[in-house]
């Protein structure tokens, strides 16, 4: 152990972060010899698989609690260089004996446990907030996305949970273009999807992880101009039923700008006429008037929009509403009927 030159606080920092490493490789490595060989498993004490497992579920707990430390800026002061360069070298060696736990798992097509949950909840924990995002482990975790996305714990028959744990990585991961292309291609916008879905109709679901979920789906709609070439609009048409509900329900300016120009840029995807083929008849007026809300935001505070918190997406709305108006015939009736008044060219066309 490196315990040269550094504070006190920084040693038992050290001595904490190495004992960790100890506890959780042996742990995963035991877990891994009775899951992953077939008679093993049949042979295993059951008790004893259980007792690892628990003890691995708080080795990963109080590993969340590492990563904490190394991005806080409180906390990062009173440790050392030294101690923090060599937390990052053992986190990233943990890491990646989660990963190689996790591959195993794939390749034995193994998606239900406790153990498999946690492990995914702690990969993407570390890429999500980790002080320096390692490009080779980023890697990884995209081409085991769709594996990651299939993962249940014991007791359940969705991955809702998994989707949850996901969800600060793949949001991050699809603010670059290219991060965005592979998130898609390997069909993770269904899986974002499904789970804002079910996230609305659930009312304990916290609003904040629909909007996490929010801001990935407006990363692939800006993103992947050819969208609709390679994959269609479909996948997204049922968020238009879901999202004036949601914006209703919570009534506060985010979820209400947020969920307008998803509208928007899913409206933007095709046209009035497909669109009321596949949903039931009440859904664009719904829409519309979510779509009006936010106008109405531009016109009551177009003086102070560069100051405001949801000016941004304000902005994507009324861009995409200008890019598909004419294509809506009932939402320029709409416009023109609610008497919108602006100094905003744009707003004025909308009008017209």
């Amino acid at each position: 152990m490196v315990f040269n030159s550094v504070s006190v606080c920084s040693r038992f920092f050290l001595l904490l972060v190495e004992t960790l490493r100890v506890e959780t490789l042996v742990l995963l490595n035991e877990i891994a010899r009775s899951r992953f060989n077939a008679q093993k498993w049949k042979a295993c004490n059951s008790n004893k698989l259980i007792k690892d497992q628990h003890l691995l579920a708080t080795c990963y707990f109080l590993l969340e609690s590492v990563i904490n430390i190394t991005i806080e800026e409180e906390d990062v002061e009173r440790l050392s260089d030294v101690a923090l360069r060599r937390t990052v070298s053992i986190l990233n060696e943990i890491i990646n004996t989660v990963i190689d736990f996790l591959q195993e798992a794939k390749r034995q097509s193994m998606t239900k446990g406790d153990d498999i949950l946690a492990s995914a909840r702690l990969f993407s924990r570390y890429l999500a907030d980790a002080p320096s995002l390692q490009r080779e482990i980023s890697k990884q975790f995209l081409l085991m996305l769709e594996y990651l996305f299939t993962i249940t714990s014991d007791v359940e028959e969705s991955p809702f949970l998994v989707t949850q744990f996901l969800l600060p990585t793949v949001c991050e991961i699809t603010r670059e273009k290219d991060g965005c292309k592979a998130f898609v291609c390997q069909g993770g916008h269904k899986q974002v999807i499904a789970f804002m879905l079910e996230a609305i109709a659930n009312e304990e679901v916290p609003s904040g992880l629909s909007v996490k979920a929010g801001d990935i789906i407006l990363n692939v709609l800006q993103k992947e101009n050819r969208l609709t070439e390679h994959y269609g609009a479909m996948d997204f048409l049922p968020l238009l039923s879901a999202l004036p509900f949601w914006a209703d329900k919570a009534n506060r300016c985010m979820e209400i700008s947020m969920a307008a120009s998803i509208c928007a840029l899913v409206l933007d995807l095709t046209s009035e006429e497909v669109i009321l083929q596949c949903t039931y008849d009440q859904v664009l007026p719904k829409v519309y008037s979510l779509l009006l809300k936010v106008l109405g935001y531009l016109q009551m505070r177009e003086t102070s929009l560069e100051d405001n918190e949801e000016g941004d997406l304000w902005e994507i709305t009324l861009s995409a509403c200008m890019g598909f108006v004419d294509r809506y015939p009932s939402l320029k009736d709409s416009i023109k009927s609610c008497g919108l008044t602006s100094s905003n060219l744009l707003i004025k066309r909308l009008s017209e």
